[in-house]
């Protein structure tokens, strides 16, 4: 699985559980979309924290022919 299907995925699960939070009643119907790209905000910076660490980026150009 490479970062698009997963970035697809998440963004996916994000926005139905933001939306039905808003159905509920449990957030305001007006911040779905603000708080959707937060969340996908927040996980593309842990994600990106994760895989620029040193041994990721050795690992990396190892794996580079």
């Amino acid at each position: 699985m490479n970062w698009e299907q997963v970035k697809g995925i998440v963004e996916r699960v994000v926005t139905f559980g933001v939306a039905w939070a808003a159905g509920k009643g449990y957030i305001p119907a007006g911040v779905v979309g603000d708080l959707t790209a937060l969340i996908v905000l927040v996980g593309a910076v842990i994600w990106g924290w994760k895989v620029n660490t040193a041994p990721a980026l050795a690992d990396a150009a190892k794996a580079v022919k």
